[in-house]
């Protein structure tokens, strides 16, 4: 670790010795002195509870990526967390007609596009007698430390109506995951009602996580909005000339 943090300090022409390093994460500040010395880092920084930012900071990856957490204008956002479960239901609004709306939402290949959370995204065809599928794989980060979370699953839609997902936890990073989407079409746009329900297999503090998450969620979720509310608003427009 300090031989990659040298390497890419001299690459970027950086002097890591007037840099503070920041220990974090459940083993980060047994083994801070030790990276610091061998990568020329003169000062360590271990803050309180140095657990918590490493686990928030997987937790939200997932949530910012939840293809409803943010929107173009966004009504209401609760986050609730209670015996390792974490529920949050959020109302949201778009400058969009409900088919193009509900098409981006049912489409996962478009989460790369709206969400640097989502590093793959793809739709799994149904197997005969059987549901269409989903996977996708989120990229969470805190300072230097990454960690990619993985979720595969069934996918259940009536159109223009109701989306909901299922992770199967033989095949995803969670004991639990399921979320649903539902549309209707209000002052001129369409307004989408997002459930998620999610145990992770990570631990993260109940008392800080949900709060943490939420105040994120609120202040950046301008970014992702306007990237989902824009797509969906492409697909209206007209394709080459029109003819009376």
């Amino acid at each position: 670790m300090a031989a990659a943090g040298r390497m890419h300090a001299v690459e970027s022409g950086k002097d890591l010795g007037a840099r503070v390093m920041v220990a974090f994460g459940g083993n980060g500040p047994l083994h801070a002195t030790r990276v610091a010395r061998r990568a020329g880092v003169n000062q360590i920084l271990i803050p309180r509870d140095p657990g918590v930012g490493s686990a928030v900071g997987f937790l939200f990856a997932i949530l910012a990526s939840a293809q409803c957490a943010t929107a173009a204008e966004m009504r209401s956002i609760d986050m609730q967390y209670e015996d390792g479960r974490y529920s949050m239901v959020s109302v949201a609004w778009f400058d969009a007609g409900i088919d193009e709306t509900f098409h981006v939402f049912s489409t996962w290949e478009y989460s790369t596009r709206f969400s640097g959370a989502v590093v793959e995204a793809r739709d799994i065809e149904a197997e005969p007698d059987g549901l269409p599928g989903y996977f996708v794989i989120n990229r969470g980060c805190v300072l230097f430390f990454c960690k990619s979370m993985t979720r595969q699953g069934s996918v259940e839609a009536h159109h223009n109506q109701i989306l909901r997902a299922v992770a199967d936890p033989q095949f995803s990073d969670f004991h639990e995951f399921e979320e649903s989407w539902e549309f209707s079409e209000v002052d001129g746009g369409t307004s989408v009602r997002y459930s998620l329900q999610m145990v992770p297999d990570f631990w993260v503090p109940p008392a800080i996580g949900p709060y943490m998450i939420k105040r994120k969620l609120q202040k950046d979720g301008g970014r992702a909005l306007d990237r989902i509310e824009a797509i969906a608003q492409s697909m209206a427009e007209p394709v080459g000339p029109t003819v009376d």
